[in-house]
């Protein structure tokens, strides 16, 4: 008998569930029901990180663009500073050349070997004198010589005015 009334009572569960009266029964939506709230919750997240996602991509164009215009400007400076160096060297060369020439005209016109020492001293030596036998001058501050006492200047001193 307890399975009889089991029966019925499945029985008459499915008709409930399956089989209503719309004249009698209402179904009723809960505006503010947890399941909808989740999911704007959800929709409002994924149109997030689908925004999040493009301004990414948009980002990373951008940077990968700089990148490229950086390196290329990298490049540029590099040649640029090749170029200058080598300026600069053929710069160096020519103006040595030049002083070269310049030491050895003057030696030829007037007889003097001009030596530039450290700390603005200079070295002049004669043509046909030793080793030993040379005048040390120093630049002064407001351009003029000083001569400086040698063995040789102060075997002079008397033809020195």
């Amino acid at each position: 008998e307890n399975n009889k009334f089991k029966e019925q009572l499945l029985k008459f569960e499915e008709n409930i569930m399956f089989s209503f009266d719309p004249r009698t029964t209402k179904i009723l939506h809960i505006t503010d029901n947890p399941l909808s709230i989740e999911r704007n919750k959800l929709m409002k997240e994924l149109k997030q990180l689908r925004e999040r996602n493009a301004n990414d991509n948009v980002n990373e164009q951008l940077n990968s663009k700089l990148a490229d215009e950086l390196r290329q400007r990298i490049i540029n400076l590099e040649l640029k500073n090749a170029d200058s160096e080598l300026s600069n060297k053929r710069l160096k060369e020519v103006l040595k050349q030049k002083i070269q020439e310049m030491r050895k005209t003057w030696f030829d016109l007037f007889g003097y070997q001009v030596d530039l020492l450290q700390d603005k001293h200079y070295r002049v030596r004669p043509m046909f004198a030793s080793q030993n036998d040379f005048l040390l001058f120093k630049a002064a501050e407001d351009g003029s010589l000083q001569l400086l006492e040698t063995e040789y200047s102060s075997l002079i001193q008397e033809n020195i005015h």
